[in-house]
């Protein structure tokens, strides 16, 4: 009989947690035709789509008691190194159940990875769950609905060079100077776009720590690219996001014609201030690289 008790007793403790953390897991769901989907691509954890048209729903998949008297905000972000900000001209809204479940969300969206979100509030308590895809369209020509991707298409090779850097890469002021270029193996370089990042690098890792763009804060999803063919030197200030330790990582990445990215160029470089005796002053130029052998390299700035 003790061990009766014992057994009950648990499972009412098990059937009073269940009910306590009961989630209302609301997902995000692509809404998409069998030929907008490039069926076995992915980007990372994103599902590769081939239509810019991008529609989708909440589904509830948790408690409804819970989810009922809950409210939601909806909304969708650029993602990878392109600013998490909000795109241009979606607005967020918030929702009851009963809108947020018959709504059809819908956006225009421009090629590479974004992430659809969906955030549930009750009882003081937030609940969010994320939707990653990448639009694998072209990024600078258009293109026809829906587009038809090139299956045999290579990826795209990103490099980069720092070009204040000294011993040990340390670059002699504030300000770093640095070149981004790619080679298409399959394609017109001139038809794609590229973009960087810096990571400011801390000895204790902050709660907050966001990346330096080439676009920051920027909500044109346009914008948050570089178009391949006018990419002149680029520029960033240390001091914008000064590093304790006087670290940073530079990352770059090219998107081919056909709307994909491949391997990344990375580059760590030191900036400690005037204190070190590292300069202080203006960058200086350095003699611009020579593209890898086989790959082709414009004439910057032209």
């Amino acid at each position: 009989m003790g061990r009766n008790r014992i057994r009950i007793t648990l499972f009412l403790l098990l059937l009073n947690t269940a009910v306590c953390f009961a989630k209302i897991d609301a997902v995000c769901e692509l809404i998409l035709n069998e030929n907008e989907i490039a069926t076995g691509i992915k980007e990372g954890n994103a599902q590769c789509i081939l239509t810019n048209d991008v529609r989708w729903k909440i589904k509830i998949n948790g408690d409804l008691t819970e989810a009922r008297q809950a409210t939601y905000k909806v909304c969708i972000h650029l993602q990878y190194h392109r600013t998490c900000q909000v795109p241009s001209g979606f607005y967020c809204p918030n929702l009851n159940y009963e809108e947020v479940i018959s709504e059809i969300f819908h956006y225009e969206c421009y090629t590479g990875m974004y992430y659809v979100e969906v955030e549930s509030y009750l009882n003081g308590k937030i609940e969010e769950n994320r939707l990653y895809y990448w639009c694998l369209t072209p990024p600078i020509k258009s293109f026809s609905e829906p587009y038809k991707y090139p299956v045999n298409n290579q990826r795209p090779v990103s490099f980069g060079k720092i070009l204040n850097g000294g011993p040990g890469n340390i670059i002699t002021g504030p300000v770093v100077r640095f070149q981004i270029w790619g080679n298409d193996p399959d394609g017109n370089e001139n038809l794609g776009v590229m973009y960087w990042k810096i990571m400011t690098k801390w000895e204790v890792e902050k709660p907050i720590h966001p990346p330096n763009y080439n676009a920051p804060r920027e909500r044109n999803q346009y914008k948050t690219y570089i178009p391949y063919a006018n990419i002149p030197v680029q520029e960033w200030d240390t001091q914008e996001n000064p590093s304790d330790i006087g670290e940073y990582v530079l990352s770059a990445f090219f998107i081919d014609e056909h709307g994909r990215f491949g391997a990344g160029y990375q580059e760590t470089f030191y900036y400690h201030g005037d204190d070190t005796g590292n300069g202080g002053g203006d960058p200086i130029d350095t003699v611009p690289p020579g593209p890898p052998r086989n790959f082709r390299l414009r004439e910057w700035g032209k």
